[in-house]
């Protein structure tokens, strides 16, 4: 039978959350360039000269409560006051529907938003924003997915802007310590924040579809199972 390493229900602490309320929201620029939440200390240059005890230590610990916070936090628009995490970061962010859509969409690798495909699928990333909040896409005469330039540079600087709304999410989103289901797998699932709680019945679908999974490992191999354990996490943060 597969072995998962997180417990139904995870105990996330006080000290838990004061911790991810540390953290800083810091752009990684390479490809498009997306945001990451770094601990105290850390930086994006400075990961890959850590110890491995340092990175590994990190990875432990934010893995469950980002994790919880995706899945269980509210995040409301509103104006947020923010630390700065970089020289010439603002103090205050003004976080809008738009931004909270964009947020949502956005394709998590662990502790990072995908910096080549921030919003799940295309190198193009402004036009799946257009998508995601159902703005005009045309196609071009190669049949290619295609947006007005100005709607480009404008959708450009929001998802520059992602930064200070993940910075505010850090800090703002409401979540208390106490007992939360998380993705029994960790964020080896498909996770992204939902920015409103999960309901019990998705809850009780999800727990229900990992039984089956580990049954079915009994006499089907992990690459088998990769696939249906993507969808399954999938439908857990996708549900109303």
């Amino acid at each position: 039978m597969m072995i998962y390493p997180y417990p139904d229900p995870y105990e996330l602490t006080p000290d838990d959350i004061a911790w991810f309320r540390s953290c800083r929201s810091l752009w990684i620029d390479a490809e498009a360039g997306a945001p990451g939440i770094f601990g105290p200390g850390l930086e994006p240059e400075t990961m890959r000269s850590v110890s491995g005890a340092v990175y590994k230590g990190f990875q432990r610990r934010m893995e469950p409560i980002q994790c919880a916070a995706f899945l269980h936090a509210t995040f409301r628009p509103g104006r947020y006051a923010i630390s700065g995490g970089e020289t010439g970061a603002p103090t205050v962010v003004e976080v809008t529907e738009t931004d909270i859509t964009l947020l949502k969409r956005t394709s998590w690798r662990a502790f990072t938003i995908d910096s080549k495909r921030p919003y799940r699928d295309l190198n193009n990333y402004p036009v799946e924003m257009a998508q995601a909040l159902g703005l005009q896409v045309s196609k071009d005469d190669q049949g290619y997915a295609t947006i007005d330039p100005k709607l480009d540079q404008e959708l450009r600087a929001l998802h520059k802007k992602s930064q200070f709304v993940l910075q505010a999410y850090i800090e703002h989103a409401e979540l208390s310590s106490g007992h939360w289901l998380i993705p029994f797998n960790g964020w080896d699932a498909i996770i992204s924040p939902r920015c409103r709680p999960v309901g019990q019945a998705a809850i009780d679908r999800y727990k229900a579809a990992m039984v089956v999974l580990a049954e079915r490992a009994r006499n089907e191999t992990a690459v088998e199972l990769v696939v249906p354990l993507i969808n399954t996490s999938a439908e857990l943060f996708a549900s109303p």
